[in-house]
């Protein structure tokens, strides 16, 4: 394929801030921990298909679709962009290669195709980038993106570089976005075929768990009613501890357990709790302790607070950090409160609004949602029930995925 002239006078630029610039880069990405970004991959002869996602949230997302290549014996490595993601990756992948992708400069492009000689590459998500696609395409390499979807602001971005995005994704065999509305941008975006396949997300495989085992072992009451606030970020520990304090004085029974989404903030939240009757999930026995929020302080244990909890409280969503992952709660048939800011999970929660299996709260709000549940607890008990149904009526995505990805393979 023949690449256009812009792209490499472009890349060539780039190519020698980069050369000209390396002991700074070199500097800057080894203080950060991302050495890896400038380190070309070992050389591997059995042709793997790689895997380019972002961060932990588009590893979550396609975990369906990597377990499924596991389980075909199919050769994968994993690229991250993140360190979080990578060290998420390799916790569950222990056996597969993972690293950081290498910085999207063409002579590390190269070398790192080079040396991995992928037979597919699968793009999570809206991870477009030029190197990448151009390079792909020189070596003759399929590329599909999966679970694509893309953000208005996003597309508007690339809009400006559509001819010459086009030019340079002559490998690119298809794009499988989550929803209609990421199909109509990404066919204004590219001229290959793109595809509804739907959200992976739908396919969640978690572990099972005795709720009432789990009450007891974490010291809590059969008759408590449990709220759990997932992955919560800064300032809305404040937000749920302010409605804990009007709420436990009409209920009594009310317990909450708080699990941040960055286990090292645990001292920051606990600092909250000390005018509170709390204990960390690390320090506590079995059964027979007094207290009434539990701080789980490591990392795991998210799941586990979901299935033995009475309500789900979403993370991330009550001030503008995007939202976290709803459909966690929903497997575990939880009624599920998030937040208005959940724009990195829209399209989970759309669907779930579809089935009234949510309710999109707010900090006003929220005191007085967080009551309704406790009053209503039976209907609390039915929308849980009406997410688990969601997530078994929507659970196609993956064979959507693997239906057009066993055509490059």
């Amino acid at each position: 394929m023949k690449l256009p002239l812009t792209y490499f006078i472009a890349n060539s630029i780039l190519e020698i801030v980069y050369r000209l610039g390396y002991p700074i880069v070199r500097y800057a990405v080894k203080r950060r921990g991302y050495l890896q970004s400038i380190q070309i991959p070992d050389q591997r002869t059995d042709r793997p298909i790689l895997i380019h996602a972002a961060s932990v949230g588009e590893i979550n997302a396609v975990m369906p679709l990597l377990r499924y290549l596991q389980d075909q014996k199919l050769p994968f490595v994993i690229n991250t962009v993140s360190i979080t993601g990578r060290a998420h990756a390799q916790k569950a992948f222990p056996d597969i290669e993972v690293r950081l992708s290498v910085l999207d400069i063409g002579s590390l492009r190269k070398r790192q195709l080079g040396n991995l000689n992928p037979r597919l590459i699968l793009v999570v998500e809206t991870e477009i980038w030029p190197n990448l696609l151009a390079l792909a395409s020189l070596r003759n390499i399929p590329l599909i993106f999966v679970n694509a979807r893309i953000r208005q602001k996003t597309y508007k971005s690339f809009m400006p570089f559509r001819s010459l995005l086009n030019k340079i994704s002559g490998s690119v065999k298809c794009l499988i976005t989550q929803s209609d509305e990421d199909k109509s941008l990404f066919d204004k975006l590219f001229d290959d075929p793109v595809i509804v396949g739907g959200n992976l997300k739908f396919n969640v495989d978690l572990p099972d768990y005795d709720s009432d085992e789990l009450r007891t072992k974490w010291g809590f009451a059969n008759d408590d009613y449990i709220a759990v606030w997932g992955s919560s970020r800064p300032k809305e520990e404040e937000l749920m501890l302010s409605a804990f304090r009007a709420i436990k004085h009409s209920f009594a029974e009310f317990k909450l357990i708080l699990a941040p989404r960055h286990p090292e903030r645990c001292d920051e939240v606990a600092a909250l709790l000390k005018d509170f009757s709390a204990v960390r999930l690390s320090e506590i026995g079995s059964g027979g302790r007094d207290f009434d929020i539990l701080l789980v302080d490591s990392l795991g244990k998210l799941n586990m607070a979901y299935a033995c909890a009475d309500l789900a409280i979403v993370g991330g969503s009550f001030y503008d950090f995007g939202g976290h992952n709803p459909l966690e709660p929903a497997f575990y048939a939880k009624p599920t409160i998030i937040g208005e800011y959940h724009r990195s999970c829209r399209d989970s929660v759309t669907i779930l609004k579809r089935y009234d299996a949510i309710r999109v709260s707010s900090q006003d709000k929220l005191e007085k949602d967080i009551t309704y549940f406790i009053t209503n607890q039976e209907i609390g008990r039915e929308m849980g029930e009406r997410g688990k149904y969601a997530l078994t009526e929507n659970a196609t995505a993956l064979q959507n995925h693997i239906k057009e990805i066993e055509k490059w393979i």
